[in-house]
């Protein structure tokens, strides 16, 4: 896999797998500016087994701010593919508040509706909420049905949230 990497981009990686969180964040700010979309896997991997909160808010911060018109298609892939606990709400908060189009991927967030967490249901829900127009009618309709369904099979508060919703997207 690191082979299609340039050599920064190589110790990039072995940098931000480094017990050092002073160099962990470095890296970070290295990659925010000068990174690749393709480094990207890594730096969820170090998100997900860190307890520094510093590392985990640059990498939200990276999620935020990313510009690059590749990177919905592999932060989408990588928050569907993981295990999460509720950490997973942050990472879906940066991705709506990124200003990239998410349009393609809506079906990852549906995925999070059915999420126990209020939380993480609130999150995916505005996710969906930010991309939802984007889509065709044909799409929305298909997006709104999946939602109906969701909501009949989850508890109480649960099923209202996602019914609010549901009003809003028109």
């Amino acid at each position: 896999m690191t082979n299609n990497f340039t050599d920064k981009q190589k110790q990039y990686l072995v940098d931000l797998q480094s017990d050092n969180s002073a160099l962990v964040l470095k890296t970070m700010e290295a990659v925010r500016e000068n990174g690749t979309v393709a480094l990207f896997p890594q730096l969820f991997n170090v998100y997900q087994n860190t307890s520094s909160e510093d590392i985990r808010q640059a990498f939200l911060n990276i999620i935020r701010d990313v510009k690059d018109k590749q990177a919905p298609e592999i932060i989408a892939s990588e928050i569907f593919n993981r295990e999460w606990d509720a950490r997973v709400a942050e990472v879906l908060s940066s991705v709506w508040q990124s200003g990239l189009d998410y349009g393609k991927q809506i079906e990852v967030f549906v995925h999070f509706v059915k999420n126990e967490d209020l939380n993480v249901c609130m999150e995916a829900l505005t996710c969906i909420e930010e991309f939802f127009y984007n889509q065709s009618v044909s799409n929305r309709d298909e997006i709104r049905q999946m939602l109906k369904d969701i909501a009949l099979q989850t508890s109480d508060i649960h099923r209202d949230m996602i019914m609010v919703y549901l009003g809003h997207l028109k």
